[in-house]
């Protein structure tokens, strides 16, 4: 996978690597929901570096949110 794939080509390449039966159908499965997990990681990774870009990050503390707290 690159660094800069989509959820999309992560599936194609699953498919292919199934098709060729290099992949089981559960071993898919499982990979597919590691592939979601991960995504969403860094989907927050980046709305947070996306707060903290703009200054926001402390501007949501200072209103009391502990969404960002870690």
């Amino acid at each position: 996978m690159c660094k800069n794939g989509t959820m999309e080509e992560a599936r194609k390449v699953f498919s292919n690597l199934r098709d060729r039966k290099l992949l089981t159908e559960a071993n898919m499965i499982v990979y597919d929901e590691m592939l979601i997990e991960h995504m969403k990681k860094k989907t927050a990774d980046l709305v947070v570096s996306g707060l903290k870009f703009f200054g926001l990050e402390s501007k949501l503390k200072a209103k009391g949110s502990t969404l960002l707290s870690s």
